[in-house]
């Protein structure tokens, strides 16, 4: 089994028929990916439209277990499920400072367990899991900011107040 390194998947066409069948060779979802889409005609909004199709269509949800980035210049959307970065140099480190080398026991013996985990993972119907984490997260996040805010509301109604002494002057 390999280290799990960035490799760079050369796409063509960008149709989503052509890409699941990409994705289904390359084994997107087995070891991180990463696509060049700025020497393209098509908008890179339509590419990422496509490619987030063709994962779905495959079940890989696009960051678990390995991620596959795309790389342009352009500024994407927020809403996209895709990590995007403007160069190669900017992709996360994670899968790309390493330098391939003779693994020991206890290493070969951990990869073959992520082998094992991301094959659970791709047996589960990540989308619906994903949708639910995302939704939990934004009213976890909302709370958060309610709860600051009543915070520095209390803060600001203690520090209005009248002290004892101001009540007893009056």
């Amino acid at each position: 089994m390999k280290l799990p390194l960035y490799d760079e998947l050369k796409i063509k066409n960008f149709k989503v028929d052509n890409l699941v069948e990409r994705f289904k060779k390359a084994n997107v979802g087995e070891s991180p990916y990463y696509i060049h889409i700025d020497h393209i005609e098509m908008s890179s909004s339509e590419v990422i439209k496509n490619i987030e199709q063709a994962l779905k269509e495959i079940g890989i949800y696009p960051g678990i277990p390995y991620p596959l980035a795309i790389i342009t210049k352009e500024n994407i959307q927020e809403n996209c499920k895709l990590k995007v970065f403007s160069s190669k140099e900017n992709v996360t480190p994670y899968f790309s400072n390493l330098k391939p080398k003779r693994l020991k026991g206890k290493e070969i013996g951990l990869l073959n367990k992520v082998d094992a985990l991301t094959q659970k993972i791709k047996n589960l119907d990540i989308y619906p899991i994903m949708d639910e984490f995302q939704e939990k997260i934004k009213k976890q996040r909302l709370l958060s900011k309610n709860i600051n805010f009543l915070s520095k509301l209390e803060h600001t109604i203690n520090n209005i107040k009248p002290t004892d002494d101001e009540i007893e002057d009056e």
